[in-house]
């Protein structure tokens, strides 16, 4: 008897670690769907390796934005229907991608797959471009004037403290905990 409940808590023992081991190495963990994690956490700690595509996809966006007189709550989707495409929200009209850029939206939603998620939107205001993960738990924010980014009030949550940090030159991120 003791020689079956041994093998069945064996049994158990390994079918737990391959989960534990499964969840960590999918991401799994990173969306909560296991494990209770904060709500937000620093994914892009390599920003180094992506802060080319990030500055690529900013000017391109500013420019956008200028160019069509984009309003202040405007923002540019990431659609994946048919490969990776960036849409106006406004009439969800597809924006024609250069090479560059098009290589650049492909690794800044690389840059945020660590976060068991995908880049999501691209948002203005007024002194800032947002650039926002699917699942919310992280931004980061390009600010053209350089100073400090605040937490935007749309995304404030009287729950979390948040803490902005500095990525490099004009380039911040916000979490909370």
């Amino acid at each position: 008897m003791k020689k079956k409940l041994l093998i069945i808590g064996l049994i158990f023992a390994v079918i737990f670690a391959g989960l534990a081991v499964y969840a960590v190495e999918s991401g799994l963990w990173a969306n909560r769907a296991l494990f209770l994690m904060p709500r937000y956490r620093t994914y892009v700690s390599n920003f180094d390796q992506y802060s080319k595509d990030f500055q690529v996809l900013a000017d391109f966006a500013l420019k956008e934005s200028k160019e069509h007189n984009y309003p202040k709550d405007a923002f540019i989707g990431v659609d994946r229907s048919d490969g990776l495409k960036l849409a106006y929200s406004e009439n969800l009209e597809f924006i024609p991608l250069s090479d560059q850029v098009q290589k650049s939206l492909e690794r800044v939603n690389q840059s945020f797959s660590d976060a068991g998620g995908e880049f999501d939107t691209i948002r203005f205001s007024k002194n800032e471009v947002l650039f926002y993960i699917n699942n919310d738990y992280y931004v980061v924010v390009y600010a053209l004037d350089g100073f400090k980014p605040g937490v935007p009030p749309e995304d404030r949550d009287a729950n979390l403290t948040y803490q902005i940090k500095r990525l490099k030159g004009n380039w911040w991120s916000i979490t909370g905990n």
